[in-house]
């Protein structure tokens, strides 16, 4: 109760104080990273994707898009799923480039060469048993969701059908 007077006052004095957090709020995210906050988005998001692809090699199951492609060669042909989605994703950098640019390029190259590193490391060093593909499922929605997005707030996908998809955004 004390702190809405006392925040009150502040803003009569100050009208536009340098963080103010209703404004942060309010105001649009800056449209530009600096390469470490780039960086640090780049192994947050790719590192939930990859969890959320070891939720799903876990129980069995698939995804959509290139993801989903990759993980149903790499049970048929019991191949790696880094390897194989690196490998998908190759076609869809020339679409990239001619579309949406080389930084937008480079950055979803980054991205899904990561992925395919990270997802390998940690099939490596996790050992899941969520008990019921249900919520492998739920789980790896949630941990793609997250991880996706913070990927696109950062000006790249995952290749595939991300690339198209923020092309007809744009």
């Amino acid at each position: 109760p004390l702190a809405l007077p006392v925040w009150a006052a502040y803003r009569a004095v100050t009208p536009n104080p340098p963080h103010d957090p209703l404004m942060l709020l309010l105001s649009a995210p800056p449209d530009h990273h600096t390469p470490l906050e780039d960086a640090l988005a780049f192994v947050t998001g790719t590192g939930l994707v990859a969890l959320s692809v070891q939720f799903l090699q876990s129980a069995g199951l698939i995804t959509g898009q290139i993801a989903g492609l990759s993980l149903v060669v790499a049970y048929w042909g019991n191949w790696a799923f880094g390897l194989v989605f690196f490998l998908l994703n190759l076609p869809f950098y020339v679409f990239a480039v001619a579309r949406m640019g080389w930084t937008f390029t480079v950055k979803t190259f980054a991205a899904v060469a990561l992925l395919s590193l990270l997802s390998e490391a940690m099939g490596r060093l996790l050992l899941l048993d969520l008990g019921h593909p249900s919520l492998a499922a739920f789980l790896a929605g949630i941990t793609a969701g997250t991880g996706l997005l913070v990927l696109f707030r950062h000006g790249a996908t995952l290749g595939g059908i991300g690339i198209v998809a923020l092309y007809i955004q744009d």
